[in-house]
């Protein structure tokens, strides 16, 4: 235990890192600590874990989740996930998650053979199961009262090389997934060390993937987004959502070089439940 304590960000595998965004989340009776210790507790019937945002394969409300992850990372906060998906390694596994107490509102077993048939139109033959726990989130939830003062880590060390997997701030953790992720032309060292660099340009950083059809394709992103947690090699996540300070951090933002396709909106322009200051500006840039 006291090794899991000193691990560095840099030293720690993809699975660790979700599963301390998963430790950082509560809301209501949601407790992912609760969560974290029983995962740990049963390795032998899980491959891989990590929250998600199931509401938001609602069109409407997709922009709202986002928004609410980012404001999150604005108060070191874990919000806008509402969902908990785990990758068991069969049936009797993914029957034990719906049985143990953990009382989500909606509960269900995918088979990736069916989301594979389904979308793909080819046979997945793997006894592994998809476990979706879904718990109500109310996202225009004021922050806790006990919330940490802002300043104290927007300003603080990200650097992966200096800071341990348990008191990195959660920015730091959503950096590093950017750092590891590479695909066609996306880099993810030049678009971690571009926002380091312009640091005081912007609140809040994530890279996610949430355009998708209907949910039957939203589950099977998720379905190879947590086998490629489980290989420690990311799914192609293609959108980097940039929280700027403003209109001029924005500008600056989207003339770096690494940043491919852009755009600029105002967030209370897109969605009418989470409120932002009316000068910040939701950046995003996509990779093909």
């Amino acid at each position: 235990m006291e090794s899991d304590k000193k691990l560095l960000l840099i030293e720690s595998a993809l699975h660790d890192i979700y599963l301390e965004i998963l430790r950082r989340t509560h809301f209501g009776y949601f407790s992912g600590e609760t969560i974290a210790n029983f995962l740990h507790a049963q390795p032998h019937t899980w491959l891989a874990a990590a929250m998600g945002s199931h509401t938001a394969r609602r069109g409407d409300l997709a922009s709202a989740y986002l928004l609410a992850r980012l404001r999150g990372l604005t108060r070191n906060q874990s919000e806008g996930l509402d969902t908990l998906y785990i990758l068991a390694k069969d049936q009797p596994g993914a029957e034990n998650w719906l049985n143990n107490g953990l009382f989500p509102d909606q509960s269900e077993i995918l088979s990736p053979a069916v989301l594979s048939q389904d979308i793909l139109h080819v046979k997945d033959p793997s006894e592994a199961r998809l476990v979706r726990l879904w718990w109500n989130l109310q996202i225009a939830e004021a922050p806790d009262a006990d919330s940490p003062d802002s300043a104290s880590f927007l300003n603080g060390e990200l650097s992966p090389q200096s800071l341990t997997l348990e008191e990195a701030p959660l920015q730091a953790l959503y950096l590093d997934i950017i750092r590891r992720q590479e695909f066609n032309a996306y880099e993810g060292h030049a678009v971690f060390e571009g926002l380091i660099q312009h640091r005081a340009l912007w609140v809040a950083a994530l890279l996610d993937r949430l355009t998708v059809s209907d949910e039957l394709e939203g589950e099977l992103h998720m379905l190879q987004h947590l086998r490629s947690i489980q290989r420690s090699r990311l799914h192609k996540h293609d959108t980097l959502y940039i929280l700027a300070r403003d209109q001029a951090a924005a500008t600056i933002l989207v003339a770096q070089p690494w940043a491919s396709d852009i755009g600029i909106v105002q967030p209370n322009r897109v969605n009418k439940f989470v409120d932002f200051p009316a000068e910040q500006r939701l950046v995003t840039v996509w990779w093909d």
